[in-house]
């Protein structure tokens, strides 16, 4: 091969890698000031995740073991849905067996539907969800101040997480004022809170960071 080939495939193929790393920009609507990353690196707050909203965040397929009403337990591997008019996340379970598109292949599970979620995590041990009327909440943040969110991953921004709770009170919804009151008497996570970043500040004042 010429060195003048060679240059031409090395420029081919750099070109080529540019164009794969452009297309993982996702536009200016997503959360997050465009990044899709799960880590908590001081990224913007604005809105917490809602039923409405779930569908603009990143919400990858995770195995999830189910117990329904009438006691049966599935395994399910989904993402969760969002159906914005019953107001209500679901899974859906795939039964391969029939074909696609045919009747029968997919069925929703709703929160209504489940006495029982959780999966495991790759970190080790499990991730469980508390049913509420609306959709299951994960504990995403463990400790003195626990943070909830409808997404089954531990690595993720503040604007995913849309309920917290102090100790063993009741879990309550998202709010910036009630959660400063918390941590006000710890000055580094007071900091990371001033700047919007209440997935770390929350973690500050557990002691995880």
């Amino acid at each position: 091969m010429s060195f003048n080939t060679k240059t031409i495939l090395a420029t081919l193929i750099f070109c080529f890698l540019i164009t794969i790393v452009k297309a993982q920009n996702f536009g200016s609507n997503w959360p997050g000031n465009n990044t899709i990353s799960f880590g908590n690196l001081g990224v913007g707050y604005s809105k917490p995740i809602t039923i409405k909203t779930l569908k603009n965040f990143v919400n990858l397929p995770v195995k999830f073991k189910v117990t329904t009403l009438n006691d049966s337990v599935e395994f399910v591997r989904s993402k969760i849905y969002a159906d914005t008019v019953l107001n209500q996340t679901y899974l859906i379970k795939v039964n391969k067996k029939i074909e696609k598109n045919k009747p029968g292949r997919e069925t929703k599970i709703y929160t209504k539907e489940t006495k029982k979620i959780f999966t495991e995590l790759f970190e080790g041990g499990t991730l469980n969800g508390v049913i509420t009327d609306s959709c299951w909440l994960f504990k995403v943040i463990n400790g003195q101040i626990s943070a909830y969110s409808p997404i089954a991953n531990l690595k993720l921004q503040t604007n995913y997480l849309n309920a917290f709770q102090v100790a063993d009170g009741p879990i309550q919804k998202f709010d910036p004022k009630k959660l400063e009151k918390v941590i006000a008497d710890n000055p580094k996570a007071k900091i990371a809170f001033d700047k919007k970043n209440y997935f770390k500040a929350i973690k500050i004042y557990n002691g995880l960071e």
